[in-house]
């Protein structure tokens, strides 16, 4: 065991408060070296305290650790990870802490989307991304959207390729990752990487990529789990980890080669459906028809 490790701070979707949707995740980001901080930011009907609870939390989170884990936490190396309207809250919370002349908790060197979403819900309102300039221009960025997110736009599109501030429902996903890009051009491009992640079917197997694909959990209905999770949302986020907590070569998080965006292969031999780049797509309106 390690005497310090980087820090994640994961931030959850609306309605997960509770970690066990994400528990596998969490347990690899642990295997992987990183101490993994939860917190239970809020219940669904007071959004106006989430950004606040999930400070309040770090800061005792951080505090305990200090004084009581064997693995201290390297506070110069965090990342704030977050789902769905978890993601909305990471941007939030990194701009807030950068407006703070004394930051109480640490700012983050990465942040991570996975499938950021939840622009059209009641809890916007507090946990704005329209301005995101003062996160620092230093700072990673990595936009994780799944295909059936990234599909929505095709029914708006008009609204879904706009700058207005709540666009059409189909949008939701679309818009909070092309905010994320279009609102921090303090962020070089070459810092800043947005993938799909596409749906691949072969036999009786799948490979579904959906706003909850990242869990890596059977959920209400018992569904199996494939490998959407690993392969795709948790890989690419721990490739990133690595290269920027832990300054890796070898993981070349921002997926700007066509071997780093492979998939693998299924048992017959044909290769699965590679991830795709987004950066054209959000940077000048060139989205690909999938």
């Amino acid at each position: 065991t390690p005497k310090n490790a980087p820090v994640i701070l994961f931030l959850h979707g609306y309605f997960d408060a509770e970690p066990k949707p994400y528990d596998a995740m969490l347990r690899h980001f642990a295997r992987k070296g990183f101490i993994v901080i939860y917190p239970s930011y809020g219940n669904a009907i007071n959004p106006k305290a989430w950004t606040d609870n999930a400070e309040e939390a770090m800061k005792r989170a951080i505090k305990f650790l200090s004084s009581n884990s064997h693995v201290q936490p390297d506070l110069d190396q965090v990342a704030y990870v977050g789902h769905s309207i978890g993601g909305i809250l990471s941007l939030h919370l990194a701009q807030k802490e950068a407006l703070t002349a004394s930051p109480s908790i640490p700012q983050p060197k990465l942040i991570v989307l996975m499938d950021g979403a939840g622009i059209v819900s009641p809890a916007y309102p507090y946990l704005s991304i329209e301005d995101l300039s003062k996160i620092p221009k230093s700072t990673r960025l990595l936009l994780i959207m799944a295909e059936e997110t990234y599909q929505g736009r095709l029914k708006d599109k008009s609204h879904c390729e706009s700058n207005e501030k709540v666009p059409a429902k189909p949008c939701n996903g679309f818009a909070v990752n092309r905010k994320a890009y279009l609102n921090t051009p303090q962020i070089p491009r070459e810092q800043k990487f947005a993938v799909l992640i596409p749906s691949d079917f072969r036999g009786n197997s799948g490979l579904r990529s959906e706003h909850n694909g990242a869990q890596g959990y059977c959920g209400f209905w018992g569904k199996p789990i494939d490998a959407i999770d690993t392969w795709g949302y948790w890989r690419y986020t721990v490739g990133a980890l690595n290269q920027v907590l832990r300054n890796d070569p070898a993981d070349n998080a921002f997926l700007n080669s066509e071997k780093n965006r492979a998939s693998g292969s299924w048992s017959d031999g044909r290769e699965a459906k590679p991830a795709i780049s987004l950066d054209a797509c959000f940077g000048s309106g060139n989205c690909p028809s999938l």
